[in-house]
């Protein structure tokens, strides 16, 4: 039987998806503007930098502004990329293996995306990756999807490994295709 079926993530989950994707990011990004802004309070409290009659409350003022509204870009610009990263993710399936691609190439990416996408490729080159039925040793079930891992599987790196999100298009189907691919695991 020749089986050939392509999988993408629901219209309609893409944004949870980003938004469950960008949490850690969003906890980085407030610790950042903590940790900054309590660095330069702290050097504005000092007694020798309030004796030169700077206007510490003005400068700690127009820092934390600039930093917030930094960090918010960069947050927003974030959103806007993983939600057309989530688009254009797909997994397909046939009788040898199993593929996840992010396809991006073909699309009109502005400067700054294009610029991140082609970064996001040299420094993780899982994101496009095939894996043989044959290859997968271990299926790992979490609330979030599976994680399918190979023998040369890195845990810190991710490379070896193919993550399919629960927000896939006939989740279950492609959970059924997977148990009955890789049933010789135990």
């Amino acid at each position: 039987m020749n089986m050939n079926k392509e999988f993408k993530i629901i219209d309609d989950k893409i944004k949870s998806l980003t938004h469950k994707d960008l949490k850690l990011f969003t906890l980085i990004i407030v610790i950042t503007i903590v940790s900054v802004e309590s660095f330069i309070y702290l050097q504005f409290s000092r007694p020798e930098v309030k004796e030169t009659g700077l206007n510490t409350n003005l400068i700690f003022g127009v820092s934390l502004a600039l930093t917030v509204t930094t960090c918010s870009l960069i947050l927003w610009y974030s959103y806007g990329f993983k939600k057309i990263f989530y688009s254009n993710y797909k997994v397909l399936i046939d009788n040898e293996q199993i593929k996840k691609i992010i396809d991006l190439d073909n699309l009109n990416l502005n400067v700054l995306q294009r610029l991140n996408w082609e970064r996001t490729k040299r420094i993780y080159p899982q994101n496009n990756i095939s894996i043989k039925w044959t290859e997968i040793n271990k299926i790992e079930e979490t609330n979030d999807g599976i994680n399918l891992k190979t023998i040369n599987s890195n845990s810190l790196t991710k490379s070896g490994q193919l993550f399919i999100p629960k927000e896939m298009d006939n989740y279950s189907e492609l959970y059924e295709i997977i148990k009955q691919r890789t049933s010789s695991l135990k």
